[in-house]
């Protein structure tokens, strides 16, 4: 018989009989799966803060899992942990020594387990009604079972409870294996990433696969389960049929949502908007399905303030106090937060920055975020981790002055030259700018003294760029925008060239590479005509962030582009690398629609 069905060979006739009952339950309780959000909620700092109804609010999250004696396998202590979802603080737990009739069979574990839990369930319910979970994570695998229907699902449809599992092993389905996975978190290019999203031969995305600790090659498995929450957007959204109605905010289940990402996020104002300061709406165009996924009619509160994006996918607020603002970054994907030291108000931070980290991952010890004043010379930094002892630097640099036509200069022409092509690389900055009509290259060395009496400082080193091997127009193009991008420890420097002076009028795109050896005074570039199994994602703020292409339903060597953000343009440009070849999109219909508060930035899964 087949194993998939949970038979094996050597099975006698009892067990096969017992298997062939808990099969039927199994198809029976998958047909009441949920995998539809049917009602908006969202954690206490990322709700929209329109006067939600307290039950929309996320405030519980529980915990179940059974711990076994080795010396007796059939006794076992379960417990039920409940979390405040804000403070991630123990609020209740419940846990009962028993002895369990069933013994385990792989892909029949619910059968064993999930009578033990719902059991302390019901016993919160009792004990402690006002502290029952809303979201629950189960150690078990959910979907992603031999027959679709692990503990995760088990439990969550007979509690009625939205459900994630997680768990160590990773059952062999879709084309997915353990030790493929492991290998991918020990790869070189992955080292700094605490996660690996589960794509099977289908396409489907089952979940990830995150690191237990730092630089551990052995993974937890987060997998979809039942009503799961999928956390990608601007809120965590979640739902359960209990007729209570509520208004839906998202349009699709959650595998649906993840096979969307790259997201392109858009804030514009509200033309029946009734007061100049209303709310924005959001607006989402998924890349892979090429049309808008996902609208709100406002930001989250987890967005209030000032907002700068990243490449590397963090979202960095600042707040608006008068003489100290709260500062933090917070994942959209993942809804992590993570609290940075305030802003005094000796460091004014204007609303207008590029923004970046200086590692691909947040949690690498000497990540970096650094702002960059869009208008003048003036930068900010500050170490993500390291707790108390964290603090902003402030650093004025000096790259020449801007070279503009007097007579074509105006009372806000600047006159120093700003950082505008920009990316981290392995721990720095790079970037590009003109001095005295040469192309030059720069690295910035952030240090961080441990003694407060020194402030963090940023060290410029400066090459020059060679000649033979440059950045070079095509004969007859005379401007071009740049954006730089780092990808898998490579530095690329995306050309969009245009026809004349006219950055509406496209009239071709170039890929160049620094070699990884260029000598200590000058920096070499050469240009590439592809890009392997990558899409590069390229940011109005010169620059860019990229994805695996196959992963994401994506074409390989491609780049997605847009030529004037600000003015909310509905024309997005897919250029092949490969083909040279140039597309365009519309994203939108909104003739009227004006991007406000920030250029549209990529919501995108971490590329492996």
């Amino acid at each position: 018989m087949d194993d998939a069905q949970g038979y094996q060979e050597g099975d006698d006739h009892d067990l096969v009989m017992q298997k062939q009952e808990w099969i039927k339950t199994q198809d029976m309780l998958k047909s009441k799966l949920i995998l539809e959000d049917e009602f908006a909620w969202s954690l206490p700092s990322v709700g929209s803060g329109l006067d939600e109804p307290e039950w929309c609010k996320l405030k519980y999250i529980g915990g179940t899992d059974i711990s076994f004696l080795k010396e007796d396998p059939s006794t076992a202590c379960a417990a039920v942990v409940v979390l405040n979802a804000d403070t991630l603080e123990v609020v209740h737990e419940e846990f009962n020594v028993v002895r369990l009739q069933v013994p385990y069979i792989p892909g029949f574990l619910a059968f064993r387990e999930a009578p033990v839990l719902l059991g302390l369930l019901e016993k919160v319910k009792i004990n402690a009604p006002h502290f029952c979970p809303q979201l629950l994570m189960v150690d078990g695998n959910g979907l992603l079972h031999p027959r679709g229907f692990g503990l995760a699902c088990h439990l969550g449809v007979l509690a009625d409870i939205p459900t994630i599992g997680v768990g160590k092993n990773l059952h062999q389905v879709d084309g997915l294996n353990q030790s493929e996975v492991r290998r991918l978190l020990g790869s070189k290019e992955n080292c700094n990433r605490e996660l690996v999203l589960l794509t099977g031969q289908s396409g489907t995305k089952w979940g990830m696969a995150m690191r237990s600790c730092p630089g551990s090659s052995k993974p937890i498995y987060v997998l979809l389960a039942v009503q799961p929450t999928i956390m990608v957007g601007m809120l965590l959204n979640a739902g359960r049929s209990n007729g209570r109605g509520g208004r839906r905010t998202s349009i699709q289940s959650p595998p649906q949502v993840l096979s969307s990402v790259p997201l392109l996020v858009y804030e514009y104002e509200d033309p029946a908007g009734s007061t100049p300061t209303a709310a924005a709406k959001m607006l989402m165009y998924s890349l892979p399905e090429r049309s808008i996924v996902y609208t709100h009619d406002s930001r989250p509160q987890a967005m209030e303030g000032n907002f700068f994006s990243t490449p590397q996918g963090w979202l960095v607020i600042l707040g608006h106090g008068e003489v100290t603002s709260e500062a933090s970054m917070w994942h959209p994907l993942t809804g992590e937060t993570i609290t940075l030291p305030p802003i005094h108000d000796d460091h004014h931070i204007p609303t207008n920055c590029k923004c970046l980290l200086t590692h691909n991952s947040a949690a690498h010890p000497d990540c970096a975020v650094v702002l960059l004043d869009v208008a003048d010379p003036l930068m900010w930094f500050c170490r993500v981790n390291g707790g108390a002892d964290r603090r902003w630097g402030q650093h004025t640099y000096d790259i020449g002055d801007y070279e503009f036509p007097d007579e074509f200069r105006t009372p806000s022409t600047p006159t120093k030259n700003v950082i505008r092509s920009v990316a981290a690389l392995k721990g720095k900055l790079h970037f590009c700018f003109m001095e005295s009509h040469q192309n030059k290259m720069c690295v910035v060395d952030l240090d961080f003294p441990s003694d407060h009496g020194h402030p963090p400082t940023a060290e410029f080193h400066e090459f020059d760029v060679s000649p033979e091997f440059g950045i070079k127009f095509p004969d007859g193009v005379c401007s071009a925008s740049i954006h730089l991008v780092e990808s898998m420890d490579e530095l690329f420097a995306v050309c969009v060239f245009y026809v004349g002076f006219d950055p509406t009028n496209v009239s071709a795109a170039g890929i160049f590479k620094m070699e990884d050896s260029c000598g200590e005074e000058t920096v070499a570039w050469h240009r590439v005509d592809d890009i392997g199994d990558r899409a590069f994602l390229l940011m109005g703020t010169n620059m860019a962030t990229w994805c695996s292409a196959s992963t994401n339903n994506l074409k390989g060597s491609t780049l997605y582009f847009f030529l004037h953000f600000l003015l909310g343009d509905r024309d997005l440009y897919i250029y092949d690398v490969q083909e040279q070849s140039l597309e365009t999109v519309q994203v939108h219909d909104q003739l009227d629609l004006k991007v406000v508060h920030t250029e549209p930035y990529w919501i995108n899964v971490p590329p492996f």
